[in-house]
């Protein structure tokens, strides 16, 4: 079939201008959904982010450079290029860097439009993305984590294209930015028959953010993303923290909830808290072992790595979730990236994952910031709601578990 052919052939979703029109439209959505709510969605932006530029300003220091900080300090670039584009509003600057971000991966994801035999795939990975954003609401794009997102999936479409030095590069670039792109290159180490290759790419990408963290004046402080966490409590929000929720709610314990002034978020409180906190980060790496072994095995069986791959990504982006003492609503976005894998790759009985990040997002939009001072009163209205979110979290870790370890299972299969 020639490309004439196929071009005759396209529907309507498959234009480009339609696409980043609709797209265009979408972020002016959340701009002004975000900037109109009472509950400030959008608020790291103007509380947090732009409060730590001033600080650096200010004090003549860089966070995570030779200040502890609870981000590996590449995540400054985007704050940093926020205030210099845009000097006397923070907000705008910010805004528009993701959302011409945004526009040029959607745009990237479609190909530009190009006609091949891949484009009903790419067309709808790149709908799906602009849906997502839509339906997870303001606090997709305004948060550090919507950088990470855009950088993982600029390595997800150099691995669609069989870059695989590239794309490790960029996983490894978001791991720098926010932690959890590790799930990529966990998944794609543990997938691949090119570990040494990825090793090696990974490695080299690590040496350079420390070595640039070091010619910036970095001292220990440069690690100090590593530590900061640990004596962090349970965030409200996160799958764990219900069993304490319901339980104070229902007069069992004394657990109840208070607001952490240094990480800003509301966290549990009351009997066992802080213990079962200090367990989830084994809990997370024990899970995070527990995929790479499935995705090795499953490799091993002969199961191709574009079977393999987003069913990785996909658990192990879960455990870095499921798993986690924090469950800050922006979480959601990583899960975008191995649903858009997912697509791309035309994985088999995918459409359960793509409708369930969907459904995740929209009970996440729901929880916050719609209903969200309701679940500050422990309403059990609104604790209900959280809760369905995270047991579709974690039904959607079992599926995934179950999924990728079937592929283990599988008769010796030929490389794609």
């Amino acid at each position: 079939m020639t490309d004439i052919d196929v071009a005759a052939k396209r529907k309507p979703f498959e234009s480009i201008w339609l696409l980043l029109i609709a797209a265009f439209f979408a972020h002016l959505w959340l701009i002004y959904s975000g900037l109109q709510s009472a509950s400030t969605p959008m608020g790291d932006i103007l509380f947090a982010y732009q409060p730590w530029v001033q600080f650096m300003i200010d004090s003549h220091k860089l966070l995570g450079v030779n200040v502890d900080w609870v981000y590996p300090y590449p995540a400054m670039i985007p704050m940093w290029a926020s205030a210099l584009i845009n000097p006397n509003d923070f907000q705008a600057g910010w805004l528009s860097i993701i959302t011409a971000l945004d526009l040029l991966l959607i745009a990237m994801i479609a190909n530009f439009g190009k006609v091949d035999a891949d484009s009903v795939l790419r067309f709808s990975a790149a709908w799906f993305w602009v849906f997502f954003l839509v339906v997870l609401g303001p606090v997709s794009i305004s948060r550090v984590d919507s950088f990470s997102v855009v950088v993982a999936l600029l390595g997800v479409m150099a691995l669609v294209n069989r870059k695989l030095n590239s794309s490790t590069a960029w996983f490894a670039v978001g791991a720098a930015i926010k932690i959890w792109p590790a799930a990529l290159l966990i998944s794609a180490m543990s997938a691949s028959k090119y570990r040494v290759r990825i090793l090696i790419a990974a490695s080299t990408t690590a040496a350079v953010v420390v070595v640039i963290g070091f010619l910036l004046g970095a001292n220990l402080s440069l690690f100090s993303f590593l530590t900061n966490q640990t004596e962090r409590g349970i965030q409200i929000e996160s799958p764990i923290a219900g069993f304490f929720l319901w339980a104070g709610v229902a007069g069992l314990t004394d657990n109840g909830l208070y607001y952490d002034t240094v990480m800003m978020t509301f966290q549990v409180s009351g009997q066992g808290a802080s213990e079962v906190a200090s367990l989830m980060t084994i809990a997370m790496a024990i899970a995070l072992a527990i995929t790479a072994f499935l995705a090795w095995q499953a490799a091993r069986a002969g199961a191709s790595y574009r079977l393999i791959m987003p069913v990785a990504v996909f658990t192990a982006t879960l455990d870095l979730i499921v798993f986690n003492k924090v469950g800050s609503p922006q979480f959601v976005t990583w899960l975008a990236v191995p649903a858009i894998l997912g697509i791309l790759f035309s994985a088999p009985k995918w459409r359960l994952p793509v409708f369930a990040v969907i459904a995740i997002a929209l009970l996440t939009n729901l929880v916050y910031p719609v209903f969200y001072e309701e679940l500050l009163k422990l309403n059990p209205a609104a604790l209900a709601l959280v809760s369905a979110r995270n047991l579709l979290y974690i039904a959607l870790l079992v599926w995934a578990n179950l999924r990728l370890s079937a592929l283990g299972k599988r008769e010796k299969l030929p490389a794609l």
